[in-house]
């Protein structure tokens, strides 16, 4: 039988769910979170217990689906939801960059008692507990016939009163750490310092062994893959230039070519692909021919291309 130990409000998060209403509609989205862990109590990393010497460094990654959240009732604060959390992995490295640790937890279709839950903390009831406003949770169960997993993570507040890296207020002034203005709360993204937890547990019931461990410490970036810094319409994961020079034609230095700042598939622009060259000439020139060989210019606007790197590049500026 599966055993629900810990007090407060784990236990209030994860018991006694009343859906409310139809599931809402928006699109599915990675959340990416960075830090230090400065506190370890997962069984799996045996050589790494207790207060660390050196921080270890984690990546938390979590998917979510809106369309499929359910708001629920559980201990009636903030905003609560099942189903949209749907994936949460773990990866720690060792101070020396080793991956020690890399375990993910899924939704699973088969398992009928899959639980799953999306906690957004605010109200008055957070202020008498300490925990910053805004603070959240995830967490998603899988209770099948042989084994009971569960896997979660916690930003801002210490649910299992550990004392480590989670006190003190948010190094970076953030109001709060959602907006649910339009919705599904999205987490407020930046390179910002808050308190962080994971904690792993797992019950066999064949062989009668169990589980439960937790790392601590805090965050230092915290954003969606899907992000797009230069709204060039490629996610930064996915672009090989996050930070495009946009400008309507390709200017080299003060020499405007009039030619167009064509945008690639790999989230660069024209501009970016000659500013790479860091005005090499012999460099520029195997550019230009490779994109006229590939068909992506013109005989016509190569030769403009060529022209006024050339001049921006390697003669003075007009008086």
């Amino acid at each position: 039988m599966r055993k629900f130990t810990r007090r407060g409000l784990q236990a209030a998060a994860f018991s006694s769910l009343l859906t409310l209403m139809a599931p809402l509609s928006a699109a599915e989205q990675t959340l990416e979170i960075k830090g230090e862990l400065l506190y370890s109590g997962l069984p799996a990393l045996s050589e790494y217990q207790g207060l660390l010497s050196q921080p270890l460094q984690f990546t938390a990654t979590l998917v979510e689906d809106a369309s499929l959240a359910e708001t629920i009732e559980s201990f009636g604060t903030g905003l609560e939801y099942a189903n949209a959390i749907r994936s949460i992995r773990m990866q720690i490295h060792a101070p020396s960059g080793e991956l020690v640790y890399d375990r993910a937890v899924n939704f699973d279709a088969e398992i009928a008692t899959a639980e799953l839950f999306s906690i957004f903390l605010d109200g008055e009831v957070v202020g008498e507990l300490g925990f910053p406003e805004g603070s959240n949770l995830w967490s998603i169960a899988n209770f099948g016939e042989f084994e009971y997993v569960r896997r979660g993570v916690n930003l801002g507040f210490d649910v299992f009163a550990y004392g480590v890296g989670a006190s003190g207020d948010v190094s970076s002034g953030l109001a709060s750490l959602f907006d649910a203005s339009e919705g599904y709360p999205t987490i407020t993204t930046g390179n910002y310092s808050i308190p962080f937890i994971y904690f792993d547990e797992f019950e066999d019931f064949v062989a009668d062994v169990d589980s439960f461990g937790a790392v601590q410490g805090f965050t230092t970036s915290v954003r969606y893959l899907s992000d797009d810094a230069d709204n060039d319409g490629v996610g930064d994961d996915a672009d090989s230039c996050p930070a495009s020079d946009t400008r309507d034609t390709v200017v080299f230095d003060w020499n405007d070519s009039g030619i167009t700042n064509y945008s690639f598939a790999d989230g660069c622009t024209l501009s970016d692909k000659f500013a790479a060259c860091n005005t090499a000439a012999n460099c520029t020139m195997k550019l230009l021919n490779a994109l006229q060989k590939d068909g992506d210019l013109t005989i016509e606007e190569a030769t403009t291309l060529r022209n006024a790197s050339q001049v921006g590049y390697h003669s003075r500026r007009p008086q």
